[in-house]
């Protein structure tokens, strides 16, 4: 059920549906969670983050961004790269540069060491 959640919420964000995406997303993640299915929840975190973002609520974007980066890093996931990518592109476009440089240049490394 999550799966098809999720894919629905990026069907939506591909046709610029935002506000549905957003929904399809939310469900995916109650789903996540009912489940308690800590990598879906980790991957549907970053999902509402990036539509957040998308969407201009750079705030509420970067509190599930790093939601997702927490729930990654608490299963040992490798694949923590693509989302310390997505909060550094964040910070980039809040004009923290100096932070973005910093977590962007980790996500740089993570990737190379894979």
């Amino acid at each position: 059920a999550h799966r098809i959640a999720r894919r629905r919420g990026q069907l939506a964000y591909a046709q610029g549906q935002s506000t549905l995406a957003l929904g399809s997303f939310l469900e995916a993640l109650a789903i996540a969670r009912a489940q308690e299915n800590a990598a879906a929840v980790a991957v549907s975190e970053n999902d509402i983050g990036v539509v957040y973002w998308r969407m201009g609520d750079y705030s509420t974007a970067l509190v599930h961004l790093e939601a997702s980066l927490a729930a990654k890093q608490a299963q040992g996931d490798p694949d923590i790269a693509n989302t310390l990518t997505n909060i550094g592109g964040l910070y980039g476009e809040l004009g923290d540069h100096a932070r973005a440089i910093e977590i962007l240049q980790r996500a740089l490394q993570l990737h190379r060491e894979r």
